[in-house]
């Protein structure tokens, strides 16, 4: 697929159906006489993953905002090539690591060092003796909106200065096929359809009242093998997966009153289990179950596309964003 209908394909899902008076699919605000189009990309947010390496090391779940003067698309080179002209040309590259990724954050461009900061690339002279100059940026950034298709982000007190970076952007999240998916998120019901005659699950007969969406305990799946395997809804447990001894597997379940934005310790209400495989003498594959008798769970976001948990023991921090299953 051309670069630029890969990106129209996500912006197809992201925002909804394109204008329908449009003949042809159009992007540029001159592109369809009388009817509002998509504007071209100012940028994407590409899973840090998908350099495989060549950015150094990141938490699991980190995006790269890629933001440019030209034009972004969800495909290498993810952003089109500066080039010399009139007007200067700019690249903006903002690491930014799942712990920062919710409405509201305000980020500190200079604390994100660790992740080898952010920097701009811009052109410098015309002609023959254009050059481009790279430098750190510096100044601030916030979450405007986050979900499962839009990063929103806005700039403020950049340094050096780029009038049409200062402003608030809605980058589409590059879906990479190739990459597994960290965690997934699933009701009890969810569940016990997945794994009919393994499920029981906890009685709800003392629940009190609770908001129409939250109606069972929900069970969060965080893939923590090395190399990473990925968590897939329709096998959560990697039952059906080979039954690969390196498989390692995180299971969080909240109570009704846990699927809220909070710290939660492990007790009655939420249990942590650490899930490896193991063949049994029939030769079938069993997860062997090791229960956390303490930790907790901090729900960073939730949302009905995503839930942002960071699971810690006291000495360690396992921050993941899970995808709820359909």
């Amino acid at each position: 697929m051309h670069k630029r209908l890969g990106f129209l394909a996500v912006m197809a899902v992201a925002t909804g159906a394109l204008a329908s008076a449009c003949e042809e699919t159009c992007v540029g605000v001159d592109c369809c006489d009388g009817v509002t189009c998509i504007p071209p990309p100012t940028g994407v947010a590409t899973p840090w993953e998908s350099f495989k390496g060549e950015l150094g090391a990141a938490p699991s779940g980190t995006l790269l905002l890629k933001l440019t003067s030209g034009e972004a698309f969800c495909g290498e080179p993810w952003v089109s090539e500066l080039a010399c002209g009139e007007d200067v040309e700019w690249e903006a590259d903002v690491p930014l690591p799942p712990a920062l990724q919710f409405v509201g954050s305000i980020v500190d461009l200079a604390d994100l060092a660790d992740l080898g900061g952010a920097t701009v690339r811009q052109t410098v002279g015309k002609g023959g003796g254009c050059d481009i100059d790279e430098q750190p940026l510096a100044g601030k950034l916030e979450v405007i909106a986050i979900n499962e298709g839009i990063v929103t982000v806005r700039f403020s007190d950049l340094s050096p200065s780029i009038a049409e970076l200062e402003a608030e952007h809605s980058l589409p999240r590059c879906q990479n096929p190739e990459l597994p998916q960290q965690a997934v998120a699933m009701s009890e019901s969810q569940l016990a359809a997945a794994y009919p005659t393994r499920i029981a699950g906890p009685g709800q007969e003392d629940a009190a009242p609770r908001e129409p969406a939250v109606t069972e305990p929900l069970h969060i799946f965080i893939d923590v093998s090395d190399p990473a395997a990925g968590a897939q809804c329709s096998d959560p447990r990697a039952l059906a997966a080979g039954c690969d001894p390196t498989r390692s597997t995180l299971e969080v379940t909240l109570g009704l009153d846990q699927q809220y934005p909070g710290s939660y310790e492990v007790g009655e209400f939420v249990t942590i289990e650490t899930r490896s495989n193991e063949v049994l003498a029939d030769q079938s594959c069993n997860a062997a179950s090791t229960p956390w008798t303490a930790g907790t769970v901090e729900i960073v976001a939730i949302t009905p596309q995503l839930v942002h948990v960071r699971v810690g023991d006291g000495t360690s921090v396992v921050d993941a964003i899970a995808t709820r299953c359909n």
